[in-house]
Formats: structure tokens, sequence, C-alpha cells
């Protein structure tokens, strides 16, 4: 590829992530994938590194609040996404049962799922 891209590269002992820069094809791993011009994946790639920082700086805000520190510092990055993706469904259950304790709420609640479904596949009323 010879292409050159940014990198986050985050140190552990740094909240801020490292930035390098190196050809994107034995930097990332992708020499194993044919690609014609670079900028047909480099909005995936660039996803993936962003996405790579924010799981490492997650990491050390948790490390630093938490009597495990060893724990969040040996985890890899499926665990984090995994431990992510958790919160987020936690947050997400807090939310909807705020939301049952109310008339109101309730009521945007059955909205929301009536515009999850597509037209073709909702009941008739």
């Amino acid at each position: 590829m010879g292409t050159r891209i940014a990198v986050c590269a985050c140190n552990l002992s740094d909240v801020a992530p490292q930035w390098a820069f190196g050809p994107a094809d034995g930097l990332l791993g992708l020499s194993n994938y044919r690609v014609r011009d670079f900028r047909e994946v480099e909005g995936w790639v660039q996803a993936c590194c962003v996405a790579f920082c924010y799981l490492e700086w997650y990491r050390l805000r948790r490390r630093a609040a938490s009597d495990r520190k060893e724990w969040w510092f040996r985890q890899r990055t499926r665990g984090l996404a995994l431990q992510v993706r958790q919160e987020i469904e936690w947050s997400d259950l807090q939310q909807v049962a705020g939301a049952m304790e109310t008339e109101e709420g309730r009521a945007r609640l059955r909205a929301c799922l009536r515009r999850a479904v597509p037209l073709e596949q909702r009941r008739s009323a």
C-alpha cells in the first residue's frame, strides 16, 4: 500500500494518546487484504483507531477509580469492549426503568418501540 496514516498508540502511563505515523499495511496488519486504494478503507481504519483509543482511555479512567487496578491493566480490547457494552446496557435499562414510572414515560417508550419496527412488520391495530 505505501500509504502513511496517523495511528493512535495509547501509553498506559499517560492519559493523552500518542500519535505515530507509519505505513498502514505493516502497522495495522492490512497487508493481508487486497485494496486498490487505501481511501476505500480509510474511514473504517480511522473508526477502528478512534474506538481503540477510546477503550484505552476508558481503561485508564476505570483503573484509576478501581480497587482492582491489576484486573483493569490486564484487560485486552475484547474485555474492554465488553465492559463498555455492559455499562451502556445498564445505563439504558436504568433509563427505561425511570421512564416506566410515569404514564408519559410509558407512552414515550411505546412510541419508540412502534417506530423501531419497520412498517411492513407492524401488527395492524
